[in-house]
């Protein structure tokens, strides 16, 4: 009985390629392909963090701000609303409503907090206080 000799894929590729040079020719051909896919695709990735458009997750920089926002002193729970121009870079206005708004001292670091993030100006941003739901009895 003969033993038979394993070949990878790779081995039987490499091979193939050495022997036919039309295929060898196609193999990088795909591959460039591939690559220069691959490189489009990234190229096209937001370089801005904050960047709110559908094509990057929607809200996720409200999310984040909403996280950041709650971990302050004196806001407790919060909500933000990101409104853009027609340009996705550009922020029309900022809605954030906070259970601690009340106090005009977090209302104006939310404030701060929010112009800082987004690198817009104090006169964007709307800070309100949380309704307060009554509990069920």
């Amino acid at each position: 009985m003969q033993k038979k000799e394993k070949t990878s894929v790779w081995q039987r590729l490499i091979a193939r390629m050495k022997a036919d040079k039309r295929f060898e020719a196609t193999v990088y051909l795909v591959l460039l392909v591939i690559a220069a896919s691959v490189y489009l695709l990234m190229a096209k990735t937001p370089v801005r963090p904050w960047d709110n458009s559908v094509e990057s997750g929607a809200d996720a920089i409200a999310v984040e701000l909403e996280e950041a926002l709650c971990c302050m002193q004196g806001v407790g729970q919060a909500k933000v609303m990101i409104t853009r121009e027609n340009d996705p870079q550009t922020v029309r206005g900022v809605i954030v409503v906070a259970e601690g708004a009340e106090d005009i001292s977090v209302r104006l670091r939310i404030q701060t907090a929010v112009c800082t993030v987004l690198g817009i100006e104090s006169e964007r941003v709307e800070v309100f206080k949380m309704y307060e739901k009554a509990e069920e009895e």
